[in-house]
């Protein structure tokens, strides 16, 4: 693996790989890395900031963390579906509050 821990914190964000190009090969090199001092929510927003719409996140985790972060993509208007009790697949929207106009 690349990484065996990712440390978070409010002033250096996630340390992550960005040699990777390949999201397979990534997927399989960052298999049991342990996130320390992460917080969920800050974790989603992360992937939030960097998944472009209409691309994916597959998550495989225990049932009650699929359902935390489940909760979270939703609120973020993501959808998330749910396979054998242990991955999460959510894909982000294209996504604009009512009236759908932007303040420049």
């Amino acid at each position: 693996a690349i990484f065996q821990k990712v440390y978070c914190s409010q002033k250096s964000g996630l340390a992550w790989p960005m040699a990777v190009s390949d999201p397979i090969e990534l997927a399989y090199q960052t298999r049991g890395i342990q996130f320390h001092r992460c917080a969920i929510i800050d974790l989603v927003a992360e992937m939030d900031r960097i998944v472009r719409p209409g691309g994916y996140v597959v998550i495989q985790e225990s049932k009650k963390m699929i359902n935390k972060v489940g909760s979270i993509f939703h609120s973020l208007q993501w959808s998330v579906n749910l396979y054998n009790d242990q991955y999460l697949v959510g894909q982000k929207s294209l996504w604009r509050p009512e009236g759908g106009e932007v303040q420049r």
